[in-house]
């Protein structure tokens, strides 16, 4: 019976400790914040940028060479379109949820809910978070890497999107804490 006691006392002790940080994985990496523009897969010239790579927080081509987790476009009404990778024939998993709040006031990512099988329709001050799977990640618990964008502007006339990401480049980790994150 005592070592019963004692077993189960060990444990409470155990996951406790552990509360803030139940699998024990501590992050690696500093959130990067950075400010880009991309333009539009329609209508543009072929050589310029038109997707994300988020773990690597630049815009590239859509093309297959390069690693890229959404692409972007502007509809005939001026709005702007995310696609997931894989809506553009792309192996990946990336996802895309549209935030009910402010980038400043966004601080950590939602878990689920992101849609990766269809375009998002966006316009200038809404606020996407991006849930992309990273090769970086295939020995990690968690195979994403989250990210936040604020859409600062859509031009129709050049065909270009500019946005603020704040990138968590930790696996699995979805703060956006400025600095190493903690959860």
């Amino acid at each position: 019976m005592k070592c019963r006691l004692f077993l189960f006392a060990l444990l409470v002790a155990v996951t406790a400790s552990a509360c803030g940080n139940a699998t024990g994985i501590v992050a690696q990496f500093p959130s990067i914040s950075d400010t880009l523009q991309v333009y539009a897969l329609s209508g543009t010239p072929l050589a310029v940028p038109t997707a994300l790579n988020t773990i690597a927080h630049s815009v590239v081509r859509a093309e297959v060479r390069n690693v890229y987790d959404v692409v972007f476009d502007i509809n005939a009404g001026g709005q702007g379109v995310i696609n997931p990778s894989s809506v553009v024939g792309r192996f990946g998993r990336s996802g895309v949820l549209k935030a009910a709040t402010t980038f400043d006031l966004l601080t950590v990512a939602p878990g689920t809910n992101y849609n990766d099988s269809t375009a998002t329709i966006f316009n200038a001050g809404d606020v996407l978070l991006i849930r992309a799977s990273s090769a970086a990640c295939t020995t990690a618990l968690s195979p994403y890497i989250f990210s936040k964008l604020a859409i600062d502007s859509i031009n129709t006339v050049t065909r270009t999107i500019s946005f603020r990401i704040r990138v968590d480049p930790n696996c699995g980790f979805r703060s956006f804490a400025v600095g190493v994150p903690k959860e």
